[in-house]
């Protein structure tokens, strides 16, 4: 069973909106920053 669209969207508008990000782009680079973005390495299989 895997996570609803509509889920993940809510969850990431909530994420933004407290660390001050206007865009999903800026989102992805301070996760690469902090060192917690998921790369092709470490996604797991559906």
């Amino acid at each position: 069973m895997g996570t609803a669209e509509k889920t993940v969207k809510v969850h990431r508008g909530r994420v933004t909106r407290k660390l001050g990000v206007t865009s999903v782009a800026e989102l992805v680079r301070l996760e690469q920053r902090a060192g917690i973005a998921r790369t092709e390495k470490h996604k797991t299989k559906v």
